[in-house]
């Protein structure tokens, strides 16, 4: 190794050293910092900042279905959505059964109403046509399309939550007790 080589090896190591040195003063500095309690708090907000901006900007309606979400209703209101009247397909093919036919609701080839429990979509019922009439009448039935079921119950919890049962209920009842003008 010549002269200048070993000078600027030297010159090198001075730089990691001081390098070192510096960086085991900003850990002490760290460590430090961390024992005042504001700093210690900025820490640990800073790491779930993301998490917090998201509940932050959350909308109600969002919050809403995680709350209904995350509680199971067992005892229900005695609210379905109609789910429509269906001609049972009766033909297997090996395994698999084709899926029942959507019909008009006084179709002459009607066999069953299927209902959705609007608490609990857990909760549904296929009702022979004989005995639809006496399930209509007891229960409160909400004829609107199905792709907006998910709407209805956002909208009926979120009143639900906010002014109370009789006001979430006026609110279906207002607006979908009465039969949908599609080819149910």
């Amino acid at each position: 190794m010549n002269f200048h080589e070993k000078i600027a090896m030297r010159v090198e190591r001075d730089n990691l050293l001081s390098e070192r040195l510096s960086s085991i003063a900003l850990v002490d500095e760290f460590y430090q910092l961390q024992n005042d309690e504001k700093v210690a708090r900025y820490l640990e907000l800073s790491s779930k900042i993301n998490l917090l901006h998201e509940k932050a900007n959350e909308s109600n309606e969002s919050l809403i279905l995680r709350t209904r979400d995350k509680v199971r209703v067992d005892n229900p209101v005695n609210v379905y959505f109609y789910k429509g009247t269906y001609k049972l397909n009766r033909v297997r093919r090996g395994a698999f059964q084709c899926l029942d036919t959507l019909v008009d609701r006084d179709s002459e080839e009607a066999d069953i109403s299927k209902y959705e429990n609007l608490e609990n979509k857990d909760i549904t019922y296929e009702i022979v046509l004989e005995a639809r009439d006496e399930f209509e009448k007891n229960n409160i039935i909400i004829y609107a399309p199905e792709a907006n079921f998910d709407a209805i119950r956002a909208k009926y919890y979120d009143i639900l939550l906010w002014d109370g049962d009789e006001k979430a209920l006026k609110y279906i009842t207002g607006n979908f007790e009465k039969p949908y003008s599609a080819a149910y």
